[in-house]
């Protein structure tokens, strides 16, 4: 992903991480204190996130998510719905994180980008087709090493 597209990518994730925290209520001007102190992180990455200067990194993302019941299917791609639906808990998790460990074993020594790229593609398949399918997984893995 060329920098233009990674640093658009960024904003459209902070323009969908802020229209997720207006659906939910939380107040525009407390939003970085709120989300730090949930997640256990000072305010600089998250101020950060919610500018559009960066993204987080995956675990990040499922912990945002996690703490404020948002869809990362919406975060990362702006499809679906906004809140956390319960069936989506319950997607292959035990594959999901077998696969993650497998992305990290197959692009070491690429980029931290990279990485989070195909990690978030991973999450997003998950999430949009409610599993996970190993023949796709290998497919992507081979597209990007």
């Amino acid at each position: 992903m060329n920098e233009k597209k990674n640093h658009n990518y960024n904003y459209e994730f902070a323009d969908r991480l802020h229209q997720a925290l207006d659906h939910k209520g939380y107040d525009r001007f407390k939003r970085t204190r709120l989300i730090a102190d949930k997640l256990h992180l000072t305010t600089s990455p998250v101020s950060k996130w919610l500018n559009g200067h960066t993204k987080p990194l995956p675990n990040r993302l499922e912990q945002l998510c996690d703490a404020f019941q948002i869809n990362s299917a919406f975060l990362i791609t702006g499809t679906g719905p906004i809140d956390l639906i319960e069936d989506e808990l319950s997607i292959n998790s035990d594959l999901l994180e077998e696969c993650i460990d497998e992305v990290y074993k197959q692009l070491e020594g690429k980029s931290k980008e990279k990485i989070a790229q195909v990690i978030a593609e991973l999450y997003t398949v998950s999430a949009e087709q409610g599993t996970l399918d190993r023949k796709a997984f290998n497919r992507l893995i081979k597209l990007v090493s």
